[in-house]
């Protein structure tokens, strides 16, 4: 065991903490997020995915099945009581909410295939599942065993269907398949994750749950630890008796002198490069300021302080490291201890992420930043005024991904700027974060004078799905074409089909039987534009239009109107 991972927490006996909840959700978040966001097969998705099954396989193993109850609230555990209501949060259990899902549990040997086919459930977006009888339905189809849904079991176990697939469904109800075969995640189940372990730490447990008390407890372990093989010199062994003494310290004014002589010591072993040394000094101030240790408010906040001037310079990019390392390396706590820093580590981990060139570490960096919410918004903004393109880039996805509101206003800047690339990476955030701000972002953006700007604008207000968008859609696309701009205008009628609001019917109808003496050739090729759209819109009003422009005298709209209702007759028969 390396010597680092002495002081990580181990619940093994204390059972699960409100903070090991919180953690075990952010990972699902971040997966069933990035099933939103990744196509199946991508890197990135297969690299969430692994690190968020691993968490939840390492804590399940370590303490047992796991019942959640979903409300209003957010989410808690029925066994502990531990509640979440981390804004953070908030957006899975919306997705939990929406899916009829108000209690599920988790048996404590969940594999891989009932994981993944909960997340991808979690995450589809078809209506059909809407309601827990539709989300039950289609889960126990797939997997049968490892988890309940609402208290309802499977009737009959399905048969066996061979290796773990989890089916990925489109919005365009295509289905593709992500392979969860071990090789392709690059892990191996019989390795051990050093943040799904429980260690030997002498500063284990929870309070509470020992008759013995918390502190006499790791007192005892420490004692019965052979610590002579996991110290490599005196310096290391000093440092774990401050530790411990800091511990069982219940003296303010000694309590002060100890944390002082132990961040000196640490500050003294990042020089040297002893950072295993200066890391588990970090582990273990951070425990001090936040709940677990229940050290008075005054010696907590003492030891936030000595946390915050640690956590800077080499010892800092450590932590990160450690956080965002590869497969079976990647250390929970580490990430725990950046979210407890918050906005004070943002500029270095937006530092650490623009640099990295690997995409598994810059999206665990990225997945980091999501989970602290609110915390990163200032240094976000102050990174998308600065005169580096990808730093600036990089706030752009961020924003957009953690769905922050406050970016509003300067996303809307950029919507409208110079930088073409950056424009873009604003349209998709302002669609991510999908507030009515947003929306108006966009809608006004329909109307810029900068070219490119009003296509992207209409592209993004169809990416949204949002009702809203029907009336600004329709609305530029009758100015276009009065003002003879048709290449805005087909753009406009082409939102409207990837809209697929039937409130778009009529109008799109009426452009069909539309007729001019002039631009007849422009006119001819908006309607056969236009018949595309009408084509993905639901509802007999649209086949309707359609069956009638099937009929007209001109052989290229006639021809586009019966392709489009040969693919809705396609779509229905599933062929």
């Amino acid at each position: 065991m390396d010597s680092a991972d002495l002081f990580e927490p181990d619940a093994a006996g204390g059972g699960r903490s409100a903070s090991d909840l919180v953690t075990l959700l952010v990972e699902l978040g971040r997966v069933v997020k990035g099933r939103t966001f990744y196509e199946p097969g991508h890197p990135k998705l297969a690299s969430l995915f692994g690190r968020g099954y691993r968490a939840w396989q390492g804590d399940l193993t370590r303490h047992g099945e796991l019942e959640l109850e979903v409300g209003q609230g957010g989410l808690w555990s029925t066994r502990s009581g531990a509640a979440t209501s981390r804004s953070e949060l908030a957006g899975l259990a919306a997705q939990f909410s929406a899916k009829g899902v108000n209690r599920v549990h988790f048996e404590a040997d969940i594999d891989a295939e009932a994981f993944a086919a909960f997340v991808e459930l979690l995450a589809d977006g078809r209506t059909d599942l809407e309601g827990s009888e539709g989300f039950e339905r289609a889960l126990y189809a797939r997997v049968p065993v490892g988890i309940v849904v609402n208290g309802t079991p499977p009737e009959l176990p399905a048969e066996d269907t061979g290796p773990a697939e989890a089916a990925f469904v489109e919005s365009d109800a295509e289905v593709m398949t992500v392979d969860l075969e071990m090789e392709e995640l690059a892990w191996d189940p019989g390795a051990s994750d050093a943040s799904c372990e429980a260690p030997d730490s002498p500063l284990a447990g929870e309070e509470g749950e020992n008759p013995t008390g918390p502190k006499q407890a790791r007192t005892e372990e420490l004692d019965e630890a052979p610590l002579e093989r996991a110290i490599p010199d005196a310096r290391t062994a000093e440092l774990v008796d401050l530790l411990r003494e800091m511990d069982d310290c219940d003296d303010r004014a000694k309590y002060a002198d100890i944390a002082c002589r132990v961040a000196s010591l640490a500050e003294q072993a990042s020089v040297e490069g002893r950072l295993d040394d200066g890391y588990r000094v970090i582990l273990e101030l951070a425990r001090h300021a936040g709940d677990d240790a229940k050290q008075h408010a005054i010696q907590a906040q003492l030891a936030a302080e000595y946390l915050s001037e640690l956590a800077k310079g080499v010892l800092l990019v450590d932590l990160i490291d450690r956080a965002c390392a590869p497969g079976p390396e990647a250390s929970i706590r580490a990430t725990q201890v950046l979210m407890q820093l918050g906005e004070q580590v943002v500029p270095a981990l937006l530092d650490a992420a623009e640099r990295e060139r690997n995409p598994g570490r810059s999206g665990q960096m990225h997945g980091i930043l999501i989970a602290m919410g609110e915390k990163t918004l200032p240094v976000l903004l102050e990174s998308m005024a600065c005169d580096e393109p990808g730093r600036v880039r990089s706030a752009i996805r961020i924003a957009g991904e953690s769905q922050n509101p406050g970016a509003v206003p300067r996303l809307a800047e950029i919507l409208t700027g110079d930088d073409a690339v950056l424009r873009d990476e604003a349209g998709k955030a302002l669609v991510r974060i999908g507030s009515a701000r947003a929306l108006d972002a966009l809608i006004s953006a329909l109307g810029s004078r900068v070219a490119g700007v009003p296509a992207l604008a209409a592209y993004c207000l169809a990416a949204s799905g949002s009702p809203r968008a029907v009336e600004p859609l329709l609305h530029a696309m009758h100015e276009a074409i009065e003002s003879r701009e048709m290449t805005f205008a087909r753009e406009a009628i082409r939102g409207l089909g990837r809209l697929a609001r039937p409130e778009a019917t009529e109008a799109l109808a009426e452009l069909l039987l539309r007729k001019s003496l002039v631009n007849r050739k422009h006119l001819r090729e908006i309607k056969v534009v236009a018949a595309s759209a009408l084509g993905r819109i639901p509802g007999d009003e649209a086949v309707g239009a359609l069956a009638q422009a099937a009929q007209s005298r001109d052989g290229q709209l006639r021809r586009a109107a019966q392709t489009a209702l040969d693919r809705r007759a396609k779509a229905l028969t599933g062929g």
